[in-house]
């Protein structure tokens, strides 16, 4: 039986340790369809996908760019808003 496998999915807390191992795999495309399938169950936890020693993908990193990505929606938004408003003033 084997115990090492080239990629992991692995549920991590918030200072980047390892608290459970919930896959391991030889495979990359199970390995990452391993890795959404556990996002999606456990949308609210820090889920990270490894290659070895290398970190392949990180869930918190994904949603810390998704917020910075409605950030500047919103600014972009309200920022066409106040050009609206202007251009409207002076008519």
């Amino acid at each position: 039986m084997r115990n090492h496998f080239k990629h992991s999915v692995e549920l991590v807390d918030g200072e980047g340790d390892i608290v459970d191992v919930l896959a391991a795999v030889e495979d990359f495309l199970l390995a990452q369809a391993t890795y959404q399938a556990a996002r999606q169950r456990w949308p609210k936890e820090r889920i990270r996908l490894s290659q070895q020693t290398r970190i392949v993908e990180d869930s918190s990193e994904t949603r810390i760019e998704q917020r910075g990505a409605v950030a500047f929606a919103f600014v972009a938004a309200v920022t066409i808003i106040a050009l609206a408003v202007t251009l409207w003033s002076w008519f």
